[in-house]
């Protein structure tokens, strides 16, 4: 069995504390889409951070942080704590471009790994990354303090650090790693060639 687990827990300071699962992109909200791309590849979904799902999701179902507002980290730990299997891919709901291939390039990645998480232009994608069952006892014991961020849980587990280089024969896999976190990245996201480094 495979999890999906989507952080959406976080208050969206820099988006004006917008619920960023419900920014609508062209008519649809990047949660939907999201789960459009990656839904039928899994066999269950976790919302992380979030206390109800949203209407028209049955598959889904919610997860609460231990401490509300208190970081990615506390999503992680709850959604490992919730999956029924062994593994999950986990992202943020802020990436609407998220892409498929790339997510099963990361499973395929993992073997014996406790976690995958790779890197672009230098920065780790710890909100675009596989985490395993193996990551729970070091997630559970780092969130109980909120706060922590998720740099600490990979020192504490088995990670394979994936380069950019053994993504970059995926059509476009750049974009699977594009975020909204203000306003202003709004505008990058429909078919714009000068996307931003991903953050």
């Amino acid at each position: 069995m495979q999890t999906l687990i989507l952080l959406t827990g976080g208050r969206g300071r820099r988006m004006g504390g917008v619920d960023k699962a419900g920014l609508l992109w062209d008519g649809r909200s990047f949660l939907a889409r999201i789960l459009d791309r990656l839904g039928p590849s899994f066999d269950e979904i976790l919302l992380a951070g979030t206390t109800s799902p949203p209407p028209g999701l049955p598959r889904a179902r919610a997860v609460s942080d231990r401490h509300p507002g208190g970081g990615p980290l506390q999503g992680i730990a709850a959604g490992l704590e919730a999956m029924s299997g062994e593994r999950a891919f986990l992202c943020g709901c802020d990436m609407p471009l998220v892409d498929p291939a790339v997510v099963r390039r990361l499973l395929e990645a993992q073997g014996p790994h406790a976690a995958v998480v790779p890197r672009v232009g230098g920065r780790p994608q710890f909100l675009h990354a596989v985490y395993g069952r193996a990551c729970l006892p070091a997630a559970r014991e780092l969130a109980r303090d909120p706060g922590v961020p998720v740099a600490r849980l990979l020192d504490r587990v088995d990670c394979l650090w994936l380069d950019e280089s053994e993504l970059a024969d995926l059509p476009d896999w750049r974009d699977s790693f594009v975020n909204a976190n203000t306003p202003e990245d709004l505008h990058w996201l429909p078919g714009r060639t000068d996307r931003p480094t991903p953050s």
